[in-house]
């Protein structure tokens, strides 16, 4: 028993020192970024911080390719990003966060911009015409079917019987429960 109790001691402290030589390299990194009190760091609507690694990033960047979060269905998207991001992060956050890391990534207004030149290149087309066979390759063939058609429709063809699924017809022989 006090071997156990010394394991766990040694694998906690060890998880201690991990987390702080961590603590420390992400505090050199925001130093060397010049911004150290903000870098990787997104402020909540609590006030608290939330501290992006890159688990986190990296499913941030999953959910968003799954639901790009710009057009008209923007929001609708980013509910869905929230979700799936949620699900897969070991920290959550609210959509709020999620949108402020967002346009950490991405020019969000450029982004809408190009949504909307998209759409408008798509309306120059207009309404699509409905597919028609060339007449001087295929006017005998569509002839030839008018006239099978109209004469079918002259002479009606005999309504299919009805089968007799599920009832049995009498048979001739006795059955065996009646001379029992």
């Amino acid at each position: 028993m006090p071997q156990a109790n010394l394991r766990e001691q040694t694998r906690s402290s060890a998880v201690d020192s991990n987390s702080a030589a961590i603590g420390e390299s992400d505090q050199q990194l925001g130093e060397a970024q010049g911004n150290s009190a903000v870098a990787g760091h997104s402020r909540s609507a609590s006030g608290s911080r939330v501290e992006w690694d890159a688990i986190m990033e990296i499913e941030f960047c999953r959910a968003i390719m799954k639901n790009r979060p710009v057009g008209i269905h923007r929001h609708f998207r980013m509910v869905n990003i929230h979700r799936d991001f949620n699900a897969n992060s070991p920290v959550k956050c609210s959509i709020p966060e999620l949108w402020e890391q967002f346009s950490k990534y991405y020019n969000i207004e450029k982004l809408e911009e190009l949504e909307r030149e998209f759409d408008d290149e798509g309306d120059e087309d207009g309404p699509h015409a409905e597919f028609t066979l060339p007449m001087e390759e295929y006017y005998n063939l569509i002839a030839e079917h008018r006239k099978a058609g109209s004469s079918r429709g002259a002479s009606p063809s005999p309504a299919p019987s009805k089968s007799q699924k599920g009832k049995r017809e009498p048979s001739s022989t006795p059955s065996h429960t009646a001379s029992i």
